[in-house]
């Protein structure tokens, strides 16, 4: 009997990591019984975790994260500031702080030189790398900034957003912004819902 439900536990553990469920692969094989468990069973528990690195997030939730693109830093968005960690070890390089709500999202610009974050406090900030210095800041871009993303040659800025107004609901909202200035170039709204990425 105990043999059957160690088979069983594998191969509900291999198909839990097929759809990419760890959660439930962890489980099954933490159900496997002890005696049983040979190199079939070691070899799935390692495949539970791939990572080239795991590093604690001081107790906020991690809400996403993005590596310059020479793959030299990571941006952590948690609580209501983005850290710079280095790409290899993890360690922290520097915590932007200045938004006064959840960040969202942070992207490197294409040359890595600037990131730009966004946060529940509607505003989108542009950091210098090199300064850790607030390079440009953007206003009351909606209710909530949900993802920022940069043109391919790094001299425009996109937000997703939404706005709640009397009358109108909560509408989903793009703006495009000038990288430089902070000037708005376009602003789309669409449907009735937010636009979360």
């Amino acid at each position: 009997m105990d043999r059957r439900y160690y088979a069983a536990a594998l191969v509900a553990a291999g198909t839990s990591l097929q759809l990419h469920d760890v959660v439930a692969a962890r489980h099954w094989l933490d159900e496997a019984p002890v005696p049983h468990r040979g190199w079939e069973w070691r070899h799935l528990r390692r495949e539970l975790d791939r990572s080239g690195l795991v590093v604690a997030a001081g107790g906020e939730p991690v809400t996403d994260l993005a590596a310059s693109p020479d793959g030299r830093l990571i941006a952590v968005c948690a609580g209501q500031e983005v850290w710079l960690r280095d790409g290899r070890t993890g360690d922290v390089v520097a915590a932007l702080a200045g938004h006064a709500k959840p960040t969202w999202n942070a992207r490197f610009s294409p040359d890595g030189d600037r990131l730009a974050s966004v946060s529940s406090d509607g505003t989108l900030r542009v950091w210098d790398i090199a300064t850790r210095a607030e390079g440009l800041r953007i206003d009351d871009i909606g209710q909530g900034v949900a993802a920022v993303a940069w043109s391919p040659d790094g001299t425009e800025l996109c937000t997703a957003s939404w706005r709640r107004e009397a009358g109108r609901g909560v509408h989903g909202v793009v703006d495009t912004w000038d990288a430089a200035t902070g000037a708005r170039r376009r602003h789309l709204e669409h449907g009735v819902k937010p636009i979360g990425a």
